[in-house]
C-alpha cells in the first residue's frame, strides 16, 4: 500500500510548525531562525513553501528579514514567487528604516521569474513591479 502523500504534506508543514511554537517566543525570534530559513530555501520538498508561507502570518516580524524573502528566491518555483506577491499585493510589507524596501523586492520578484499576478494594478504595489 503506498502511503498518501498529499497527507504527509501537509502533516509535515504542521509538524514543522508545532516544533517552532514549542520553542517558546525568545527562540522564535526571526533572526534567530535565520539557519532554517536558509534550509527550508534550499530544501527540496515543497513544504518548504507552506512553511515560508505561514511564517508572516504567525510572526509579521519576518516580512521585516532578509533571509525570508532570500529563502523564497532561492526556491526559485512559481509557487514561491506566488507567495511572494501575494504579501505585495497585501501591502503586508512595511516601509520602516531597517526593512525590506520596493528595490529590494523588485529583484526578488522579477517578472521573468514568477507569473504576473491578477490583482495588480496601480495600488500600492505597482511601483515594485
Amino acid at each position: 500500500m503506498k502511503p498518501d502523500c498529499s497527507q504527509s504534506s501537509s502533516v509535515a508543514t504542521s509538524a514543522t510548525l508545532e516544533a517552532l511554537e514549542l520553542l517558546g517566543p525568545n527562540l522564535c525570534e526571526p533572526w534567530r531562525l535565520r539557519g532554517l530559513l536558509l534550509a527550508l530555501g534550499y530544501s527540496p520538498s515543497p513544504d518548504a513553501e507552506e512553511v515560508l508561507k505561514s511564517l508572516p502570518h504567525k510572526d509579521a516580524r519576518f516580512l521585516d528579514e532578509h533571509d525570508w524573502v532570500a529563502a523564497l528566491e532561492k526556491r526559485g518555483t512559481a509557487v514561491a514567487a506566488r507567495v511572494l506577491l501575494d504579501f505585495i499585493t497585501e501591502g503586508a510589507f512595511p516601509n520602516r528604516p531597517g526593512g525590506i524596501d520596493a528595490r529590494t523586492l523588485s529583484h526578488s520578484s522579477r517578472p521573468e521569474s514568477a507569473p504576473r499576478h491578477p490583482d495588480i494594478g496601480s495600488g500600492r504595489a505597482w511601483p515594485i513591479m
